[in-house]
């Protein structure tokens, strides 16, 4: 499971969305080689890992998209009264 957490490295790394979606695109080509395989015979700490590795992507990924959204609004309005 090295490669999830590799991609939840590199996702954390990012620094925009498109960085964020082409590691997503990396991970899902890297998870097809998977496809076949039963989740059921992955081990309780393979299991875990997988499970810490998915949080991990989807707090980093989120909260880049938080803080691009908030960045892409700044200035505006700021000249009301």
């Amino acid at each position: 499971m090295k490669f999830m957490n590799e991609a939840a490295d590199k996702i954390c790394k990012c620094e925009d969305m498109e960085c964020v979606t082409k590691a997503q695109a990396e991970l899902a080509k890297a998870g097809e080689s998977m496809k076949d395989m039963d989740p059921s015979k992955l081990s309780a700490d393979d299991q875990k890992a997988i499970m810490e590795a998915t949080q991990k992507m989807g707090k980093c990924a989120t909260d880049l998209a938080t803080k691009a959204a908030g960045g892409a609004g700044e200035g505006e309005g700021g000249g009301e009264h």
